[in-house]
């Protein structure tokens, strides 16, 4: 084997950097891990590109580097040439996607004039000596008609891959222009007979497919992590506006409760000291009614005695209800406390009753006191027991025109969130957990008045409630005896 000549030596180096970079480029687009067609079909172009550099490299060099017949290796080379024509164009149809009814009718006639093209070639027409071989000094051996016809045929198709592409309004198919055109000019160097640029046709379709790869990449890799990174970064902004009105509403929050917080307390102190401004000449009012009422300062005479026992009813009404805002006002800023002790609870009971007999007697009501003979003393704050007590009794007897009032109390034992002792027996809690562990006293207040609907039932501890405005008018009331009385029990863990 001679030495090689500077012309050998380029060619050898340039089919070998061809074939290197057309296996990269099948790699490249074959391990991304969404495929599609294109992938497949550029990685068979990138194929058929290294053979073309491969026959390439065997023709132009020395005899003896490989012992293959010369008719063969020029048969090869032709028919990968028109390989990568075809699957060039199946690749650009893939690729962008065209539509109309000459890409239809020039994917159906492709498959055709690739057969036409592998006949041609294999059976000696594309050359006017059948048993031509490539030669080494820039030459190729002449075509005939046929095989102009079938050079023509690529070069056809090239021109309308390039118009495809031009006229597509899609952007990844801008990428496709400048390497279709080089694939043009390389199928061109083939047409003249002698060439100086015997090599060149290899180096030309390898630019074209390293831009072609290129281009893929981008679409299929590039682009969308671009496209994702500007969509990061506008939820970035949009986060970030997001925290900003989070902060200002925050910074607003903070303000209207600093605000409210101020205005409690305003509230508070006004209140208490109305309280305090009114309850002293109500306490006269009716400290002195009630001295006129015993007749301390002479008697009185029918109207007189009708006329001072609504002025002391009424005072005593203004008082309680002063009371109970009061009381209100105090339970909501947490200020109100309980004196905790020891007590009977059945004095209490029976004190409160008793405060309401003239109510049941004019009503001619039957009331029905249930306790049981062992009741225990209760931990807890007798006065404002007492006072739950008052509010119930009275709400019982207001709204119960005729009928009974009974109340009843019992002591259980709540043992895992369920009753394991209950004392009168058979009572039942209306869910598990309804009271935590230990021994507890349920009380109740049953009547046979007007009663509550039960779409109204949710709204009786709400302040000043008035679940229906007429019947509340009728009996009177402000709306807040169960709405204390709820929190003074809440307050005593009940």
């Amino acid at each position: 084997m001679g030495n090689l000549s500077l012309f050998q030596t380029f060619t050898l180096i340039a089919n070998i950097l061809s074939m290197s970079m057309a296996g990269g480029l099948a790699f490249s687009v074959l391990v991304q891990p969404k495929r599609g067609i294109n992938n497949y079909l550029f990685a068979v172009f990138s194929i058929a590109m290294g053979l073309w550099a491969l026959t390439s490299l065997l023709i132009n060099t020395p005899p003896g580097w490989a012992n293959i017949s010369g008719v063969v290796l020029l048969q090869v080379r032709v028919t990968v040439m028109g390989m990568v024509v075809l699957t060039y164009f199946f690749f650009v149809i893939a690729f962008i996607k065209p539509a109309g009814l000459v890409v239809r009718v020039a994917t159906v006639l492709a498959i055709v004039v690739g057969i036409f093209v592998l006949v041609v070639i294999w059976t000696g027409g594309m050359y006017v000596d059948p048993n031509a071989v490539a030669l080494l000094n820039g030459t190729r051996p002449a075509f005939t008609t046929l095989g102009y016809l079938s050079l023509g045929t690529a070069v056809s198709y090239l021109f309308l891959t390039f118009w495809l592409i031009l006229s597509s309004g899609k952007p990844h198919a801008r990428l496709l222009r400048l390497p279709t055109m080089l694939l043009l000019l390389a199928y061109a160097s083939l047409v003249p007979e002698t060439t100086i640029f015997a090599s060149f046709d290899t180096f030309l379709i390898a630019i074209a497919a390293v831009w072609i790869g290129w281009a893929v990449m981008r679409h299929q890799v590039f682009n969308p992590l671009n496209e994702l990174n500007a969509e990061m970064r506008t939820a970035n902004r949009d986060l970030q506006q997001v925290i900003n009105d989070l902060a200002a509403e925050k910074s607003r929050a903070e303000a209207l409760n600093t605000d409210l917080r101020a205005a409690n307390t305003y509230k508070s102190e006004f209140l208490a000291n109305m309280s305090h401004e009114l309850r002293t000449p109500l306490n006269s009012i009716i400290g002195y009614s009630e001295l006129l009422r015993q007749g301390v300062y002479g008697e009185l005479n029918p109207k007189q005695g009708d006329r001072l026992e609504k002025i002391h009813r009424n005072g005593a009404q203004l008082l309680e209800l002063i009371s109970d805002i009061l009381d209100l006002n105090k339970l909501e800023s947490g200020k109100l406390r309980l004196d905790i002790e020891f007590f009977e609870f059945a004095p209490l009971v029976e004190e409160a009753l008793e405060k309401y007999q003239p109510g049941v007697l004019e009503k001619n009501l039957q009331t029905e006191l249930l306790l049981p003979p062992n009741l225990p003393k209760l931990y807890g704050d007798p006065r404002r027991i007492h006072q739950v007590l008052d509010n119930l009794i009275d709400n019982a007897v207001k709204f119960t025109r005729e009928g009974s009032i009974k109340i009843e109390a019992r002591t259980v034992i709540i043992t895992k969130g369920v009753i394991t002792y209950s004392d009168p027996p058979d009572f039942n809690l209306p869910t598990v957990g309804w009271l935590r562990d230990g021994q507890w006293m349920i009380f109740n207040v049953t009547d046979t008045g007007i009663g509550i609907v039960p779409e109204n039932q949710a709204r009786i501890f709400d302040e000043f409630a008035q679940v229906d405005g007429s019947r509340t008018r009728e009996f009177g009331g402000t709306g807040l005896g169960l709405a204390i009385s709820q929190r003074l029990i809440t307050l005593h863990s009940g």
